[in-house]
């Protein structure tokens, strides 16, 4: 029995527990910052060291995603010259937004993030305000803005708490939030990676958040490339992300499939078929 195997028999022994309340954010300067009761419902934060991959790679502006997520922009407001305004959830170094307020220069932006570490290396701009807090808190921490464009890039599989189903709840609760925070014309971009079985669609993602959220097997996880090893990373299927917009009235109008690699010896133990990024061009039900 090898290291990956032993660490899915062992995860699916893991019992998921009960949930708890969330303090109001505080305004503290020009950032919002937020206290929080302990709970197994409450957002596991990483660690600094594995914060650093997101002031590096992991908030690259790569070109192909580029042009799929903001391709659509032109077609949605008219012109280069309109304007408009964005929110930037999970937005980290800014580096996402900068690249539009440069195209757009009539554009606003907000970034939110609940790292200060991370916040800190944005590179000023007057029209983009940062704002500390979570994504969990959005409606305190917009305080009913309206946004035209929300962009979520690889975020939503971070918001874990301690179980897959609070997981799935907080998920479902930020879309519901993001939602609720469009203009009439407003849109929202999801960018998410995603593991589907060959065997059973859904089994992938559910084994790589046990896998992930014990500490115990954190050497093995991290081993294996999980930079999330000892806090937990929630992936959804595609069908999974369909079901919980149309949950909370949102509409896939668009998507887009992009095929990625995934060595043998991790998708084997898994059972994992389709690995991939997708994006989903989101807008409200009609």
């Amino acid at each position: 029995m090898n290291d990956l195997t032993a660490a899915v028999l062992v995860s699916i022994a893991r019992v998921n527990r009960g949930s708890g309340d969330v303090d109001p954010p505080t305004e503290l300067g020009h950032l919002v910052r937020e206290r929080r009761n302990m709970s197994t419902d409450e957002l596991i934060q990483l660690d600094e060291d594995q914060l650093d991959y997101f002031t590096e790679d992991g908030h690259k502006v790569y070109r192909a995603q580029w042009q799929e997520q903001t391709g659509r922009i032109p077609m949605e407001i008219g012109g280069v010259d309109e304007e408009f305004r964005i929110l930037d959830i999970g937005g980290a170094n800014g580096r996402f937004s900068d690249q539009l307020l440069a195209e757009y220069p009539r554009a606003q932006a907000v970034v939110v993030d609940n790292s200060e570490y991370l916040l800190e290396q944005n590179i000023p701009n007057d029209r983009k305000r940062l704002l500390l807090g979570s994504a969990t808190q959005l409606p305190e921490i917009l305080g009913g803005e309206k946004f035209d464009f929300v962009f979520v890039n690889c975020l939503l599989h971070h918001l874990v708490t301690g179980s897959y189903s609070g997981s799935r709840r907080t998920i479902r609760g930020v879309l519901r939030d993001l939602s609720a925070s469009l203009s009439e014309r407003g849109r929202v971009s999801i960018w998410e990676n995603v593991f589907e079985g060959t065997l059973l669609t859904n089994l992938p993602s559910r084994a790589i958040f046990e896998i992930t959220s014990v500490r115990a097997l954190s050497k093995i996880a991290r081993k294996l490339g999980a930079n999330t090893a000892g806090v937990g990373v929630c992936f959804l299927s595609r069908p999974q992300w369909r079901s919980e917009l149309n949950a909370v009235g949102l509409e896939v109008l668009d998507s887009h499939w992009t095929p990625m690699g995934l060595p043998l010896y991790q998708r084997l133990p898994l059972t994992i078929g389709a690995v991939g990024a997708v994006h989903l061009w989101c807008g409200k039900a009609q």
